[in-house]
């Protein structure tokens, strides 16, 4: 069965084990089934399944999305957002997201620009925050691959690689790795770079294998 509270909660449901609560949560929805959907216009318009949406206008502008994980105000909710597998915890994180599938946005405006990225990796405040697309990057630590378009760069540290741009397969690690006060400079279109730590760093031990 369905549970539906709110004003025209799941008005246009026709399928079965749905949950929305809130103000036009699944008010559009017709075929999907599965969806857990809290707060405001959340998951409004979608017709997938198996998706949790939690917040105001979390999802609310998802379609045939499936097995998405969307909390937040606003998170993912944006644009119409049609890929599946999308994980977005935050205010606003990956809201103009669209076809892209398979990502993982944790943290306020996680992703924010983000639209046809798939198999990314973002946490963090404004993480892959500029990144309108690219793809199979991670990024770990506020604003980390902030403008990054290209694909395969992995950055972990606070604004680590926030300028990369088209560059690809670049590893950079630490507090301002990546950027021009660190051995490697700014990296931006270049590529298969890594880069550890900022010019600040004095001593690097490793054993010898």
């Amino acid at each position: 069965g369905n549970v539906f509270m709110g004003e025209l909660a799941g008005t246009a449901v026709t399928s079965n084990n749905n949950t929305a609560v809130g103000s036009q949560a699944l008010s559009s929805a017709v075929t999907g089934h599965s969806n857990a959907s809290f707060g405001h216009d959340a998951a409004r318009l979608t017709t997938g399944s198996r998706n949790t949406c939690l917040g105001n206008d979390a999802g609310a502008a998802a379609t045939s999305i499936d097995d998405c994980v969307l909390i937040g105000s606003g998170a993912g909710g944006g644009a119409t957002l049609t890929g599946h597998d999308n994980i977005m915890i935050g205010s606003s994180a990956g809201s103009v997201m669209t076809s892209g599938a398979s990502n993982v946005f944790i943290g306020h405006q996680a992703g924010v620009a983000t639209t046809t990225s798939s198999g990314s990796t973002a946490v963090g405040t404004n993480a892959l925050g500029n990144a309108d697309n690219g793809g199979t990057n991670t990024a770990i630590g506020n604003s980390t691959l902030y403008e990054a378009t290209g694909f395969d760069n992995t950055a972990v540290g606070h604004i680590a690689g926030s300028a990369i741009t088209s560059g690809h397969n670049n590893l950079v690690l630490g507090h301002n790795a990546g950027l021009s006060t660190s051995p490697s400079g700014s990296i931006t279109t270049g590529s298969d770079i890594i880069c550890l730590g900022d010019d600040d760093i004095s001593s690097l031990f490793c054993a010898d294998t």
